[in-house]
C-alpha cells in the first residue's frame, strides 16, 4: 500500500490533539496553582 497522505493528516492530527489535550490539562493544573497563591 502507497503511503496515503490522508493517514499521514489524521495521525498528525491525533498527535496534535493529543498534544493540545496535555497542554490544557497543565495549563489548568497551573490555573490552580496560581489561584491559591
Amino acid at each position: 500500500m502507497k503511503n496515503c497522505p490522508q493517514m499521514n493528516f489524521s495521525k498528525s492530527y491525533f498527535h496534535l490533539k493529543k498534544l493540545i489535550e496535555d497542554g490544557d490539562k497543565l495549563l489548568k493544573r497551573h490555573q490552580i496553582q496560581f489561584g491559591r497563591i
